[in-house]
């Protein structure tokens, strides 16, 4: 599994031009924010030449996650809203924004303090990506392999790096998305959806909600279908058997309990950790659900502790504490969009208006059956 530096090179470009022709669609004079954070420059400069290459204009936002905790430990709300100020400007004069960010778990934000942490998601998470750009831009995010992921992995980084861009390149998200169509368009037809699995029976309504097909333009590794239930339907508990990492600090077997639409309790592990209910209670809108979605994508098999990689498990599914994407819009606002993945590959039941259509992580519907094809 020797990964040449000339093989990486190769898929730097080939990543950089999937992203702007394929994901985001770069339109001649188009400005397109291009937001790295801990990312090799030879992968910036490929996505430069790539925006060059369909005559748009880059604008780098080149960042690390050692910088971005020393500006949030400073507790300077002055600084960061004024930092949050001008690059909401950048963004209004933007069609287009790419982010890239290297993984590193718990150890991005882990060492700040609650009050920075708080400060990072209200002023400026908050307003400037939940609130603004992800409803204004054409956008596609992704993850970056790094040594701490490879470790958690038993892998070397050049493995972990040779599987990303197995994952990223390789699946056939023209085909993929074409399965997708069948799953989306059971779901439009779907009033009432209810979930069944070890520490779950949750039960919710997504009437007039659209259901939407993530294949390759949103996010990489990429591969799921997503809506969102009515905000006040959702009624019962869910417990998620993948562990959660959020602002530095990784939370297990995560259980919420829902009175209509409303989280009423949350426990990891079966105790009610402060920090989570700390998350919980950022604003109004964390208290509610703003996603539910199905994993789709056949290539990512494990877990890699990070979601933006397991919520795309063929088999999964997950719901989204806090704010919802105007696309499958029910209303729901907030300064949070954190992603937590149920894998029902391990045992559980999904039906639509009481008819069973998915257990233990296949479909049992022949016209979803290629999407049943990662078994645990």
């Amino acid at each position: 599994m020797n990964t040449t530096l000339n093989t990486i090179e190769k898929n730097y470009l080939s990543f950089a031009k999937l992203i702007t022709d394929y994901s985001v669609n770069i339109q001649p004079r188009e400005n397109v924010v291009i937001d790295c954070i801990d990312i090799p420059n030879e992968m910036i400069a490929a996505l430069v030449l790539a925006i060059n290459q369909r005559k748009g204009n880059a604008i780098i936002w080149n960042k690390s996650w050692l910088t971005i905790r020393a500006l949030l430990n400073n507790l300077n709300i002055e600084q960061i809203e004024n930092i949050a100020e001008n690059e909401l400007a950048i963004l209004k004069k933007s069609q287009a924004y790419i982010s890239l960010r290297a993984s590193y778990g718990v150890y991005e934000l882990g060492e700040l303090s609650n009050e920075a942490k708080n400060l990072f998601q209200e002023k400026w998470l908050g307003p400037v990506h939940y609130n603004y750009r992800v409803h204004n831009t054409k956008w596609c995010s992704s993850k970056w392999p790094t040594d701490y992921l490879a470790k958690t992995l038993n892998l070397t980084l050049e493995e972990l790096t040779e599987d990303f861009f197995k994952i990223c390149l390789l699946c056939d998200y023209k085909n993929l998305s074409k399965d997708m169509s069948a799953l989306c368009a059971l779901m439009n037809q779907t009033s009432e959806i209810k979930i069944l699995a070890e520490g779950t029976d949750l039960t919710f309504n997504k009437s007039n909600i659209p259901s939407i097909i993530c294949d390759g333009r949103i996010n990489f590794p990429d591969g799921e279908v997503y809506t969102a239930p009515v905000k006040d339907s959702l009624n019962g508990y869910i417990t998620f058997n993948v562990p959660a990492i959020y602002q530095g600090q990784c939370f297990e077997n995560i259980r919420l309990d829902f009175d209509k639409g409303k989280i009423i309790k949350a426990t990891t592990n079966g105790i009610e950790d402060p920090n989570l209910i700390r998350i919980i209670n950022t604003d109004e809108g964390s208290h509610h659900i703003g996603e539910f979605a199905f994993g789709t994508n056949p290539e990512v098999k494990t877990y890699y502790g990070d979601a933006m990689f397991d919520e795309k498990i063929a088999g999964s599914i997950h719901f989204a504490i806090g704010n919802s994407y105007k696309n499958a819009f029910n209303g729901n606002k907030s300064s949070i969009h954190w992603d937590i993945v149920l894998d029902l590959r391990k045992g559980g039941q999904v039906f639509f208006d009481k008819q069973l259509i998915q257990e233990n992580g296949k479909f049992l519907i022949s016209s979803l059956s290629n999407l049943s094809i990662n078994p645990y």
